[in-house]
Order: structure tokens, then sequence, then C-alpha cells
């Protein structure tokens, strides 16, 4: 009996499923993909943490997706690099090392969906409620938010794998490349009903709210594009936006054909090779999707290797100094506040690597400023130029015509109140072919108006009259009989 149970503790791997000729060529492939995803992974992290403006929610819980990437290829590729290197009669792993590299790898791949929940959550903030981001997306936000969805995957994963710790084996022969939960249940002779449930529950649960808070996400920030008309902030959530869904459609694709494969027997050796790619292919492509479409990722790796290659430039040069002038002029600009273009504003801003949440802010506050006239508890619609103003006078000059009356261009006078600081030109006015004649001050109906202080005139004049009004209050004078 001693000499089953230790017969039991050692397991023997299948491997990675390759003929002998083709092992040197996948152990290079997987080995060069393994330093890739170790060198990008960490490179990106280190970059995040070295420049103070990538330091944002949308940055560093990309860390996370980085260094569970990280961790996921650590757990499955170098074991698969020494299966290679080994007979296939001779690759043996010990039960305990069996189970915990079942638990890591269900932990990878249960972070990879919390975390790409996280960062769709972080997006809908920056987009939704741009103003408010900051305030949300707090850096104590994102801590908690991190720790959150660690420990809830740590959790469910550890029921997991000890749901199948708790079964006796009767086999030894783990017929996967490297060692899951589905394996160890294996092992055993007895019933798995309990593991079934609770693995279906698992992937449920799982599977339900990465894609339902994901599709709801989305949903949301498209009805707001679409609401605010906005060409910059749909190009900035489109760029945003687009990574984040380009790595979990490629998540959900791998792991979609995972559970297809495993209703077909038939199929059990693409299965086997489609979990090592899951493992590998993911954590290459996001560093590629991040890294290279991301701009404030890409400008940061331009601007760095510039910076090194004019340092080592500098030091080949010789200084030569003379002896100049320096002569400085101050310049003013003309109500720059009032003339400059946010679109353009907005792109310089994005070259300096400013956060996402400023830029909507700045966008909101400098486009769409609309107008309304309100008057009593009337509203007019809003209006951000002109347009609705010169289509008022034509619907006018339409109904007069056809109504048989005629308007006297020669009395009517157009008075422009302009209360920026920088008067604009404004386009004149015309009735059926006559240029109207603008005014900066005129008399309607016995009442003095004028472009800049027709409001102070009205005002200076009710006070005269309340005057003599609240004289007569104070004085208890009685109305007239």
């Amino acid at each position: 009996m001693a000499n089953l149970s230790v017969h039991l503790d050692m397991l023997l791997l299948e491997g990675v499923p390759v003929s002998p000729g083709s092992a040197p060529l996948a152990f290079a492939l997987l080995l060069v993909m393994y330093v890739f995803i170790v060198v990008s992974h960490v490179g990106l992290v280190l970059l995040i943490c070295v420049e103070r403006s990538l330091r944002t929610p949308m940055y560093l819980l990309f860390c996370n997706m980085s260094l569970n990437d990280v961790f996921g290829a650590s757990v499955v590729i170098p074991r698969l690099l020494q299966d290679l290197l080994t007979p296939s009669g001779t690759r043996h792993i010990s039960y305990s090392l069996c189970v915990l590299q079942a638990f890591c790898a269900h932990f990878h791949a249960s972070v990879v969906h919390t975390v790409l929940m996280a960062m769709a959550l972080d997006r809908y903030v920056a987009i939704v409620k741009p103003l408010r981001y900051s305030l949300i997306m707090t850096h104590r936000a994102v801590l908690y938010l991190s720790l959150s969805l660690w420990g809830v995957c740590f959790v469910m994963v550890l029921i997991l794998i000890l749901l199948s710790v708790r079964l006796s084996r009767c086999r030894n022969y783990v017929s996967h490349p490297f060692c899951d939960n589905a394996s160890l249940f294996k092992l055993s002779c007895e019933s798995v009903l309990i593991n079934n449930v609770y693995g279906l529950f698992y992937t449920v649960v799982l599977l339900g709210s990465s894609i339902g808070s994901v599709a709801v996400t989305y949903m949301r920030i498209a009805v707001v594009c679409m609401t605010r008309r906005s060409g910059s902030l749909n190009r900035r959530a489109l760029q945003t936006c687009a990574s984040h869904l380009a790595s979990y459609l490629l998540l959900l694709v791998s792991g979609s054909i995972l559970i297809i494969l495993h209703r077909f027997p038939s199929l059990d050796q693409h299965r086997k090779m489609a979990s090592i790619l899951f493992h590998v292919v993911p954590p290459a492509l996001n560093t590629v999707i991040y890294g290279l479409q991301i701009r404030e990722v890409r400008d940061r790796i331009s601007r760095i290797w510039t910076r090194t290659h004019q340092g080592t430039s500098r030091r080949q040069l010789i200084p030569v100094y003379t002896k100049t002038t320096r002569s400085e002029t101050l310049k003013y600009f003309s109500s720059a506040f009032n003339t400059i273009i946010p679109q353009q504003l907005i792109c310089k801003l994005h070259k300096l690597g400013l956060s996402t949440s400023l830029f909507n802010w700045l966008l909101d506050f400098l486009s769409q400023r609309l107008q309304a006239e309100h008057v009593g508890k009337n509203t007019s619609n809003t209006i951000s130029d002109e347009t609705l103003y010169r289509k008022e006078d034509d619907l006018l000059t339409t109904w007069c015509r056809d109504n048989n009356l005629q308007l006297n261009v020669s009395k009517i006078k157009e008075i422009v109140v302009d209360f920026q600081r920088g008067h604009t030109q404004h386009q004149t006015l015309t009735i059926n072919g006559a240029v109207v004649e603008r005014v900066s001050s005129t008399t309607f109906l016995g009442v003095h108006i004028s472009e800049d202080s027709w409001t102070t005139a009205l005002v200076k004049k009710a006070q005269q009259r309340l005057y003599y009004l609240q004289k007569l209050k104070r004085t208890r004078a009685s109305p007239p009989s």
C-alpha cells in the first residue's frame, strides 16, 4: 500500500504533442515567445512606473494585466520547455507541483477576465463622466479595485482546486501538456459530480459577469458618443477602447475555442495545442496591442530612444562659443482664449502626455458652447452659432411673401450684442437681396437700445421710477382715491 501511495505521488505528464523531429523547432519558438512576453511586459511596467505622466488609472490597471501575463506564461512555458528536452516516458512531476500548476493556470485565466472588466469600468468613467473621473478613479480606488479582482479570483480558484484535491487517486497519468483542474479530478475513480457542478457555476459566473459588464459598458459609451456628436471625443474613445476591445475579443475567442474543442473528443490533440496557445498568444499580443496602438506609450518609447540617441551624438560634438547680442521681445495675443481652435489645442496637449480626463474636461469647456434665449418660463432652442438666427429671418421673409406682405428693408435695423472681449466679424443680414443697415443704437417704441449699454439704460430708468415709489412707501402716503 505504501508503494502504491508513493507511485501515485509521482505523475507522468504527456507533454507537448509534437514529434521528436519537431521538438527543437517547438522549443526555439516557445523560448523566443517566452522571452518576448517577459521582456515586453516587464519593460512596459517599468516605463509606466518611471514616467510620471503614465501613472494614470488606465495604465496602472494595465500593469495588473502585464504582471498576470508574465505570471501565466511563467507557470506553463518553462515546464513545457523542460518536457521538450525530456523523453516522453520520463516526464514526471510530483502531485503537489501538479496541483500548484493547476491552481496558477486557472488563477491566471480568471484574473485576465477581471482585469479587463476593471479596465472597461475605467474607460466608462473616463468617457461618460469625464469631469468626475479624477474623483472616482483615484489611486486608492485603483488599489482597492486591483486587490479585489485578485482576491475574488484567488478564492474562486482555490475552491475549484480543493474540490479536486479531496478526491482519492487511482491513476498517475496526466493526458495533457500541463496540469489543470480537469487533469486532477480525472486521476480519481470517485464521482466528480460536485466538481462538475461547481466548475459549471464558476464558468457561468466568470464569463457571464465578464461578457455582461463589458457589453453594458460599451453600449453606454456608444450612446454617449452618439448623443454628444463630438468628433474629437469619438476619436479618443475609439483610440482608447479599441485596444481594450481587441484584447478582450482575443481572450474571448481563444477561451471559446477551448470550450468548443472539449465537446469533440476526436479533436483532443487540437484542444491540447489550443490550451498551450492560450497561455502564449494572448500575453504576447497584449504588449503589441497596448504598446504600439496607444499613442502615449509609443511616444514615450520614441522619446526615450531619441533622448538616448541625442545624448550619444552630443558627446561627439565640440562646442563653440561666440559673443552675441541677445534681445528679447514680449509678445501679446489679442483675445487668445476666444480665438483658439479646441481640436488643435487638445492635439497639442495630447502630445505633452496629459491625462485623458483633462482632455475631456477642456474639450467640453471649449467646444459646444450652446446658447439659448430665456424669457419667463419660455426657453428657445439651443444654438451654437448664427445659423438659427439666419434661418428665422428667412422664414419670416417667406411668410411675408406668402401672405402678400412686404418688408420695408430701409427701416429695418440690426444691432449686434457681443459680450466677447474681442469682437468678431459678423456676417451682414440680407433680406430680399437688400442689405439690412447695422447700427450701434436705436429707439424702439420709446425705448433707447444700444449694443453696449441698453441694459444699463433700462436699469437706470427703472431705478429712477422705483426711487420715488420707495419714498412714498416710507412716508406711508395713502394711494390716490
